[in-house]
Formats: C-alpha cells, sequence, structure tokens
C-alpha cells in the first residue's frame, strides 16, 4: 500500500514538472518582414505540444523552452485572426 503511494507521488510530480517546464516560448527571431501573417491565435491552434508565439512576423507555433527568454505568449484574443496564407 505504501509503494503505491509513493509511485503515484512519483508520477504526479513528473506530470506537474512536465506541465510547468513547458510554459515558455524561445527567444524571439529577429527577422523582419514586410508582411505580417498569425500561425496561431492560441496554444489549442498548435500540434505537437507547441506553444503560440509572438514574432515580429506575427504569432507563430513553436517549441517550448525550458527557461525564460524575451519570447512571448500569445494571450488569446477576439481580435487576432489566422492568415490562411
Amino acid at each position: 500500500m505504501q509503494k503505491m503511494k509513493l509511485t503515484a507521488v512519483i508520477i504526479l510530480i513528473v506530470v506537474v514538472m512536465s506541465v510547468v517546464q513547458a510554459n515558455y516560448c524561445p527567444m524571439m527571431s529577429s527577422n523582419r518582414c514586410f508582411r505580417s501573417s498569425n500561425k496561431c491565435c492560441q496554444d489549442s491552434d498548435c500540434e505537437d505540444g507547441k506553444i503560440c508565439c509572438q514574432e515580429f512576423c506575427g504569432n507563430t507555433c513553436q517549441s517550448p523552452a525550458d527557461e525564460e527568454s524575451d519570447g512571448k505568449r500569445v494571450e488569446p484574443s477576439s481580435t487576432c485572426r489566422i492568415d490562411p496564407y
């Protein structure tokens, strides 16, 4: 019984740590563009565990970083539109 409790606690810690670590956008690209294009407006628009991050050329889905940087996660907004192109 004690081993089951310990196993459950360890599993819970691993799950929480994996979720907590995946909260940061990587450093912003220094690329400039002629036209801004949003590929996402919130995390649910992204696949494969990626998160929606702000870039100079629009929002893009990116793999989360383990550490905080100058990258900014997109705040869901009713005015954001995904560019179909």
